[in-house]
């Protein structure tokens, strides 16, 4: 039973491919069908070259509007299907080679594109009527369908789907001003094949308006206020009257100043909107005073003061600070403490209006000058009879009850000035109630001198006078001016020595006596 199963299979596997191949064996090897090809679309198509002497199309099974041609070649003969289709629909073409074979091309025909024009651009003012639409058609007796999109931008392909939009014309919306851009979608649709054009974009502009003046229609429910208060715009209506001949009212929407009512008495409150004003009044009474802190604003001129003195406040002035703001104050303040009995730093507490606040003085013990003393010597210390005291190049040393010392190279006062006894003189250097003392050198004029009894007159090689020492200084002036005469002397007695031993050996001796004196005075000194 399995056996006749397995052969009555294989019997029927035979003759399928029996069927399948005996076609085959009176067609083509290849059957090339053409693209779609739309309703109005022109077709020239080959459909195949064949050894053959004739064809001919199966009546009925060509589309509407397209004929079959055939021409002879050297390799066969060629097989067309020409034409412009009119009825949309799927056909397979059969044709009849030389009436013994057939072949079969399927031909495709859509719908014809329709015919899409965009209507004008619209320009209109916010809640203005703007209308979009668009004309379209076909040739194939085929229905239209209709789909808008949106765009912020000029092109036909980025849009937002308009749900609903789905006629041949749309109300834009207008509320905003700007450019929006619509397109439509035209879709032709015939026996189940749809075929769609995209119009081109159309502009919506909605043109702001330019607002022709404004007026308060209502004031505010609040007109009166108090210094230092914000302004309350509940209740304000503003009348607005626009350009192209309509009008609005606002509660909102537009500046109001100032907003912070600073100062008492009518206060003028400017409305803009639109680049237009109008204006309105309110009442601010000032709001009694509350004084909430002081400070210092300027300190008194004189902020140092010594042992026992008063307080002086010239020139000293606060800042008060209220609920209205601030003022300064430069008089009728209240300062504490008065006086002042040590050194060191003191502060003071400045009250006025129930507040405080603070500065400090400084009080230092009174200094006095305790001492003075030479610090330098004049550049002068030699002088003649008769010169007059040469002060320049002296600097005094003034020191305090402080410890602290001054430099002091002039306004000082010296006495004598006048230099007219020979030797040491004294000079005393006064400074407010201060002296101090140096002493110079007062030699005698060449006329004054006595003569000498020698024909080389020997110079006084009597010692100087002690020089009486100041504070600051011991002058050794005098000392060296000695030293120098003498060395010259004994340089001349030398000379005058040799000069003598030749001349008289007498001479000599009496001039080595008066060397040894000499020496002897020397060692004195």
């Amino acid at each position: 039973m399995l056996t006749m199963k397995k052969r009555l299979i294989s019997m029927a596997a035979m003759l399928l491919l029996m069927l399948a191949i005996i076609p085959a064996a009176f067609a083509d090897v290849t059957y090339p069908a053409p693209g779609d090809i739309p309703v109005g679309g022109t077709l020239d198509h080959l459909v195949a070259i064949v050894s053959a002497s004739s064809a001919q199309a199966t009546e009925g099974t060509l589309p509407p509007g397209i004929l079959l041609e055939t021409s002879s070649g050297s390799d066969g003969l060629y097989i067309y299907l020409r034409g412009t289709p009119s009825a949309v629909g799927s056909y397979d073409c059969v044709i009849n080679v030389d009436g013994a074979r057939t072949i079969i091309c399927p031909v495709n025909v859509i719908p014809a594109s329709p015919s899409v024009t965009a209507g004008p651009g619209v320009k209109c003012q916010p809640g203005g009527e703007a209308v979009v639409s668009v004309t379209a058609s076909t040739t194939d007796g085929g229905s239209l369908s209709y789909q808008w999109y949106s765009n912020p931008n000029n092109n036909s392909s980025s849009g937002s789907l308009i749900p609903g939009a789905t006629s041949s014309s749309y109300q834009a919306g207008t509320a905003l001003a700007g450019t929006t851009y619509y397109y439509c979608v035209v879709t032709n649709t015939n026996k189940g094949q749809s075929v769609s054009v995209t119009s081109s974009a159309i502009p919506v502009t909605v043109e702001a308006l330019s607002v022709s003046s404004i007026s308060v229609q209502t004031m505010p429910a609040k007109i009166e206020y108090t210094v230092g208060d914000t302004l309350d715009s509940t209740g304000l209506l503003i009348y607005v009257d626009y350009s192209n001949g309509s009008s609005d009212v606002l509660s909102q929407g537009f500046d109001l100043y100032p907003t912070r009512l600073g100062r008492a008495g009518a206060q003028t409150i400017e409305v803009s909107y639109g680049g237009k004003t109008c204006t309105f009044s309110v009442n601010v009474e000032q709001a009694e005073e509350e004084i909430q802190g002081i400070g210092v604003l300027t300190l008194p001129d004189k902020t140092e003061y010594a042992p026992g003195e008063t307080l002086d406040t010239t020139g000293l002035s606060i800042r008060v600070y209220t609920n209205n703001g601030h003022r300064d104050v430069y008089s009728g303040l209240a300062c504490s403490p008065t006086s002042f009995d040590k050194p060191g730093s003191h502060t003071i507490t400045v009250s006025y209006g129930g507040k405080t606040c603070t500065f400090a003085v400084s009080v230092v013990k009174e200094v006095s000058a305790v001492s003075l003393a030479v610090s330098k010597l004049p550049d002068k210390t030699v002088y003649t009879i008769g010169d007059t005291l040469d002060t320049a190049g002296l600097t005094l040393k003034l020191t305090d009850s402080s410890g602290k010392t001054q430099k002091i190279s002039s306004e000082f006062r010296c006495t004598p000035t006048k230099l007219e006894t020979a030797g040491r003189q004294e000079i005393v250097v006064s400074y407010g109630e201060l002296e101090c003392r140096f002493s110079v050198t007062v030699e005698e004029t060449e006329a004054e001198a006595s003569p000498q009894a020698s024909a080389e007159p020997l110079p006084d090689l009597s010692p100087a006078p002690e020089e009486e020492s100041s504070p600051a200084h011991k002058s050794s002036d005098g000392k060296v001016l000695v030293i120098i005469i003498i060395i010259a002397a004994v340089l001349a007695l030398l000379g005058l020595g040799a000069y003598v031993y030749i001349m008289n050996r007498e001479g000599a001796d009496k001039l080595a006596d008066k060397l040894e004196e000499l020496i002897s005075r020397f060692r004195r000194h």
